[in-house]
């Protein structure tokens, strides 16, 4: 296997890689087993991501990262609360309808659209109010979250469509800052969405998406046919 690779402080690829893996531990690791189970959780991680020999401080930032997890807010709502769901594997046709009314209800196209994914991490405290939340494993909260938060208000969509609530509340869990961003997921957020995510479907059964310029085109391999150049 590969040999551990050195993650310099301003290494932001390195501490990316160390954030995937410390993402793979949190899907295994149950908090509560044991420093030597977590310890072990991470180098089955390490050794998923074909790091066969990481290095000492390597494991060590993985464990420091995860731990902080849990004795955090989060974290510790987590370990006391009544249901836990982790990687949540999900599908549902999406038809559009107002906000409040079924998710998977008829909309523009009869037979709906087919949405799939996958939820990091979703809880319930008492029982009744879901909460949830995504891990992100870049080494700092980017300036920018706007698509960040486009999915997770799918995800807030896939909840009301599985257990008919949509969540109270959506996060943004950035694992190496250790740092949260909250989603808004209210009915004015959720509405604006949704009329976004119709448009989009209604182009897509139309085969209409009109050319927006902005900083995407200076990478589209399409640049050359589009009008807007």
């Amino acid at each position: 296997g590969e040999s551990s690779f050195e993650v310099r402080e301003d290494d932001e690829a390195g501490k990316d890689v160390l954030g995937s893996i410390a993402h793979m531990v949190l899907e295994r690791y149950r908090p509560g087993s044991g420093e030597s189970q977590l310890r072990q959780s991470v180098l089955y991680a390490f050794g998923q991501a074909l790091i066969a020999e990481p290095a000492r401080e390597q494991i060590d930032r993985v464990t420091g990262w995860v731990t902080d997890f849990y004795a955090g807010g989060i974290g510790r709502m987590v370990q006391g609360s009544k249901r836990v769901e982790r990687e949540l594997s999900f599908v549902f046709n999406y038809g559009g309808g107002p906000v409040g009314g079924p998710v998977g209800s008829p909309g523009g196209n009869p037979g709906g659209n087919p949405i799939r994914g996958t939820i990091d991490l979703l809880f319930s405290p008492d029982g009744s109010e879901w909460c949830l939340v995504d891990y992100k494993t870049s080494s700092a909260v980017p300036k920018e979250v706007v698509g960040y938060q486009f999915q997770l208000r799918l995800y807030s969509l896939a909840v009301e469509a599985i257990y008919g609530q949509r969540p109270g509340e959506a996060t943004l869990s950035f694992i190496a800052s250790n740092e949260t961003v909250p989603v808004d997921t209210s009915d004015g957020a959720m509405q604006d969405f949704r009329d976004k995510l119709d448009s989009f479907f209604r182009g897509q059964d139309a085969d209409t998406f009109p050319e927006r310029k902005g900083r995407h085109c200076d990478w589209c391999e399409y640049s050359g046919y589009c009008n807007e150049q």
